[in-house]
């Protein structure tokens, strides 16, 4: 087995040492970059034995989806792309920084079992009734939604959004992943009722409000406590992958049903709606900037203290721009109208201080993977904050490094607190009181 290991760990070295030597040799060279970049992927997947919770096997397939999508959809002959080579070399240093980093640092966990010292039976029911006091909130928002006019989300966006709905779905999702990792963990089965509730309640977000990023989220998360407790065969991982791909065009289509005289659920072209849909926009970010160069300067990290600010304090009061917000002021015509074109996590760092900024930004990311990932193996409360953190850390390499913190801080962190007081409420009154 180590002798196994150690043979795809040289042969991905290999493919990270020649690809800098590929351009100068071929004249049509992305098609060859684009195969090394998969060979490394796979390799990396491989190396680390797929198991689905180790960074590097969940991240990297979507660092490099929502970057190579812009190729794919030039190929599937959808619109033409520019500045590839940048782009892929773009993905290539982070996907090899983010595979030596773990290589080097962060070990692959060797058991699911470990103490828990945060949930019992009394919590746990706490926890139950939360979760559906927030669905019925979240199901409140439909009417709210449907009286207020909103045509569209940037019509939603442009008149300030619905008000507490991104806390109240995020505060749902945690208690539902909560509910579900201690009920596997205590009993050893997976509760249909509980996913059942809440897949239902988000696709109706979905549907009628167009939220379709809480559905989503929903439906990765459960996939990832049913695989980490029962380890489905790789047949059906695959499976659950592609339904899961196929989805997001599909809702793409469905989202906000009642402003539509017609869906077209059957015109969809899967394939494209796949990397033209959520997966194309950080690739074309990455080219818009590139395509704009003479208009910015290298920020040099600047926008890591603007990140930092954006997570610490309360934007209502302390305005902060993030990469995002410069990105769409700079670049984006119709932000005027509601619509974000959102940004891209490699290209903050490419906006920082080029390749090197692509390579430092990418250390972020994986040192504050690497901090959850070892509190996961700690107890139940931390692998709820990890995998609760997964679907963010994916959405965002559309968006930039505050899209981590803020969550991390402002969701998170506030979260475990309420959390907190509801289990503790007793005790913490009658403190007050005295």
């Amino acid at each position: 087995m180590a002798g196994r290991k150690l043979m795809i760990f040289y042969g991905v070295l290999i493919g990270i040492i020649i690809y800098p030597f590929v351009d100068p040799f071929f004249v049509n060279s992305l098609p060859v970059q684009l195969f090394i970049i998969l060979y490394i992927l796979i390799g990396g997947i491989c190396y680390f034995n797929g198991k689905i919770l180790y960074p590097f096997v969940w991240l990297a397939p979507f660092m490099v989806l929502y970057n190579v999508s812009i190729y794919i959809v030039d190929i599937l002959g959808v619109r033409p792309a520019a500045f590839v080579p940048i782009i892929f070399n773009c993905v290539y240093l982070s996907l090899s920084t983010l595979f030596l980093y773990c290589v080097c640092f962060i070990k692959i966990s060797s058991s699911s079992y470990f103490s828990n010292n945060f949930f019992n039976v009394y919590r746990v029911k706490v926890v139950e009734k939360a979760l559906k006091l927030l669905g019925f909130l979240l199901l409140c928002y439909i009417p709210l939604f449907l009286e207020s006019g909103y045509t569209s989300k940037m019509d939603t966006n442009l008149n300030g959004g619905l008000p507490g709905l991104g806390f109240v779905s995020r505060l749902f999702i945690f208690f539902y992943i909560s509910y579900m990792i201690y009920t596997v963990h205590v009993n050893g089965r997976f509760p249909i009722k509980v996913f059942v509730f809440a897949i239902l309640i988000t696709l109706s977000i979905s549907l009628f409000i167009g939220e379709r990023d809480i559905f989503l989220f929903v439906v990765l998360c459960s996939f990832l406590v049913f695989y980490y407790y029962f380890r489905p065969s790789f047949k059906k991982v695959a499976l659950i992958a592609v339904i899961c791909l196929t989805l997001e065009p599909i809702l793409g289509v469905t989202k906000q049903i009642t402003n539509k005289e017609e869906i077209g659920i059957f015109q969809v072209n899967l394939v494209v709606g796949v990397f033209k849909g959520e997966f194309f926009s950080s690739g074309h970010n990455i080219e818009v900037l590139l395509a704009n160069r003479g208009q910015w300067e290298h920020q040099y990290g600047m926008a890591l203290l603007n990140d930092v600010m954006r997570a610490i304090l309360p934007p209502t009061f302390f305005p902060v721009q993030n990469s995002t917000g410069w990105f769409n002021s700079h670049f984006n015509g119709r932000a005027y109208m509601g619509y974000g074109m959102g940004f891209s996590y490699i290209g903050e760092g490419y906006l920082q201080g080029g390749y090197y900024g692509v390579v430092i930004w990418t250390i972020f990311l994986a040192l504050i993977v690497h901090i959850l990932y070892g509190y996961s193996q700690k107890g139940l409360l931390g692998l709820s904050i990890y995998i609760f953190m997964i679907p963010t850390f994916i959405y965002a390499m559309r968006g930039d490094l505050s899209y981590i913190l803020s969550p991390l801080v402002k969701q998170v962190l506030v979260i475990c607190l309420l959390m907190s007081f509801l289990f503790e409420r007793k005790k913490w009154i009658n403190q007050f009181n005295c």
